[in-house]
């Protein structure tokens, strides 16, 4: 007690002008105690006192929070704008998230209690109810916001108060050395803290973002969890250097710019943040719209991603930041277009741009192409679950086209590697803007003299559908390519297409995917559907298959004759889809009549050989495994799983062939 008697004389008895400056900061910096702070806080009530010291008291008062909120609250009220945003932009680069202990309990306690099975086909995930324990645990952790959280959201109050006071010849200086300090410690956030925690940063920096524009409310504004009253902000000092005229015009401009800038950044920031598992990648906007738009492909009794973005709190969460990201493009008024203009040729800039001075013009600063794609995707999909019609001028060619290639073109030099490394976010949201734009915006009506590179797009889809590690973003890759293909007005050009990926490509996935390919389109040409457009007959005619039988049905007469049965063996396994593939489509076109006889089929069988190069091959081939399988497993023992499973392949080859003998048998 007497120590606290001491220190309460020290800082009461010493106020300027009994002290100068200096010295009474250091009294403060020795003497102050939580117990303290109220007494600190009538001190401060000196207006005067508070400009003169007020930025210095930064330092001092952060590590007190949340006891010291009100002190520092009434020095961004009535501290000198100009040193205490410096000092409270020191402090905002110092907050120690690496430091920060957290039990990442939001990251799998949701998702990995019981809810998605992890039989994934066709997009769709298997889920059950939630677990009340969990659920519990979480909102616990929620509800205590860890001191780096409370000093990075209490600094951004002081922001949203100190700017407005800022009346300099060039705000905009000011503002963009802010928005880097505040960009560069929230990527620390993203990466350091848990989902909860990010969310809450991240509600506070779009709060930021409204108070800097001068935006009441957002357009669109979704509903902020928790959010307290609002409340009438208190009388704040003027600024004692202020610049009496208005800025300049283009400073004015460049000031906008740093804010549409600085809210795409954020956007980006906050999506490497999420964390992937059980296969939901990012906001799972494609497996969400490809519900919507066809929800009779969806399985009975199989929970839908949209069903867990509406049933489960964690991602029900991620829905809600996003929206809020995207209410602040409106209240910055970053314009549509640019986004798309962003997306369509991306630089390599991460960061708002170190500028050695003050940026000549608005033209300077770029959006961030990662976040402005996702903030795309987000309006879209928004309006498009919400029955809304869209402004946006974006179809699949050309505009999607040039989205898709600037961010995942298989053809550069690491192509490749850069579809199966590309985040999932990103590889989401791309695909996601491509469904949208296939059917929301009339996908069929493709103009041939707006595309710019039919084969190298479609090429860029394949790629992902059997390289990328996800097998739910795999398959929307493989359905918009099939769609896009389909929707094209020349026949010629989709069996161009076709025709390179059966002869040509590496991966016997995608040459299964083609062989499906032609059945549709033989299908859809004999049919007469109205979806075909501008057909000119290609897949009707008997030179389509005179032109296709060699890779339909390639001659194997020495693929399976090694003397190492067990390469013959993994060489058959890696092509056996392929085969079934292409015996299901020579089974549909000697047991459909029509197709039989406008096809001539059976002079296909005859001329082509398809049983002595084909056929006999592969059953050859089928019974030498068998035999083999029985003498001595080619792989592993024989309780493994894995031989029964190969059986039962060489059992489906059989069932096929023999389907197909009997077919070519009918007249």
């Amino acid at each position: 007690m007497p120590a606290h008697i001491s220190s309460l004389e020290a800082i009461t008895s010493s106020v300027p002008p009994k002290t100068d400056n200096v010295t009474y900061l250091t009294i403060l910096e020795s003497h102050l105690t939580e117990e303290l702070l109220p007494t600190l806080l009538h001190i401060l009530q000196d207006k005067e006192l508070t400009a003169n010291i007020g930025w210095d008291l930064i330092g001092i008062l952060t590590p007190l929070l949340p006891a010291s909120k009100a002190c520092l609250e009434e020095i961004a009220r009535s501290g000198n704008p100009r040193e205490v945003i410096l000092k409270v932009t020191e402090a905002l680069r110092q907050i120690g998230f690496k430091n920060e202990q957290h039990e990442d309990l939001d990251d799998q306690s949701e998702l990995d209690n019981g809810r998605m099975d992890d039989d994934k086909k066709n997009g769709h995930v298997d889920g059950s109810a939630t677990s009340g324990d969990v659920d519990e645990q979480v909102q616990d952790k929620n509800d205590t916001l860890c001191k780096p959280v409370l000093e990075f959201t209490t600094l951004l109050d002081m922001i949203s108060v100190i700017h407005p006071r800022i009346k300099a010849k060039y705000p905009s200086r000011f503002l963009c050395s802010t928005l880097k300090a505040v960009l560069h410690t929230y990527r620390d956030a993203a990466h350091f803290l848990s989902p909860s925690q990010v969310n809450e940063v991240t509600f506070s920096v779009v709060d930021l973002v409204k108070s800097l524009s001068g935006t009441e409310r957002p357009f669109l504004s979704p509903p902020r969890p928790s959010t307290p009253p609002v409340q009438v902000a208190p009388e704040v000092a003027p600024d004692p250097e202020a610049y009496e005229e208005d800025a300049p015009k283009d400073d004015t401009a460049i000031g906008k710019r740093l804010l549409q800038s600085f809210v795409t950044m954020i956007t980006e920031e906050f999506f490497s943040s999420l964390p992937s598992a059980d296969d939901v990648s990012g906001l799972a906007w494609a497996a969400r719209l490809q519900e919507h738009a066809h929800p009779e492909k969806t399985v009975p009794g199989r929970t839908t991603f949209s069903q867990l973005f509406t049933d489960m709190p964690q991602l029900k969460d991620r829905d809600s930041v996003v929206r809020w990201l995207l209410a602040a493009t409106c209240a910055v008024d970053i314009d549509r277009r640019e986004l798309i203009d962003s997306t369509s040729e991306p630089d390599d800039t991460t960061e708002i741009v170190e500028y050695r001075g003050h940026p000549e013009s608005a033209d300077d600063i770029p959006l961030s192409p990662v976040g402005s794609l996702f903030l795309l995707v987000q309006e879209a999909t928004y309006l498009s679950f919400c029955g809304l019609p869209s402004s946006l001028h974006f179809r699949i060619f050309p505009d999607h086209e040039k989205v898709l290639l600037s961010f995942l073109d298989c053809n550069q030099a690491d192509g490749l590697d850069r579809l199966e490394g590309e985040a999932e976010p990103i590889v989401d949201a791309v695909l996601a803007l491509g469904i949208w734009a296939f059917e929301e915006k009339g996908g069929p009506n493709i103009d041939p003299s707006l595309i710019h590179d039919f084969n190298k797009y479609l090429q860029t889809l394949c790629y992902l559908s059997v390289k990328h590690p996800s097998p739910t973003l795999r398959f929307h890759a493989h359905s918009l390519c099939s769609s896009i293909l389909h929707a094209h007005p020349t026949g010629a050009v989709r069996l161009a297409f076709i025709h390179d990926t059966l002869a040509h490509c590496p991966f016997e996935a995608l040459k299964s995917s083609a062989v499906g390919w032609v059945k549709d389109e033989i299908l859809l040409a004999n049919r007469n559907r109205v979806v075909y457009y501008g057909e000119d007959g290609v897949f009707k005619q008997p030179a389509l298959l005179t032109t296709l039988s060699p890779y339909l049905f390639p001659d194997l007469r020495d693929l399976f004759q090694n003397t190492s049965i067990e390469y013959d063996w993994i060489v058959f396994q890696l092509n056996l889809p392929f085969y079934l593939a292409s015996l299901n489509l020579y089974y549909l076109l000697l047991s459909a009549p029509d197709l039989r006889s406008s096809l001539e089929i059976d002079k296909l069988h005859s001329d082509y050989q398809v049983q002595t190069l084909f056929l006999t091959p592969l059953a050859q081939a089928s019974k030498r495994f068998q035999q083999e399988q029985t003498i001595e497993p080619l792989e592993a023992g024989e309780s493994d799983p894995e031989v029964h499973a190969d059986m039962s392949g060489l059992q489906i080859l059989d069932d096929r062939l023999d389907r197909v003998t009997a077919a070519i048998g009918r007249t």
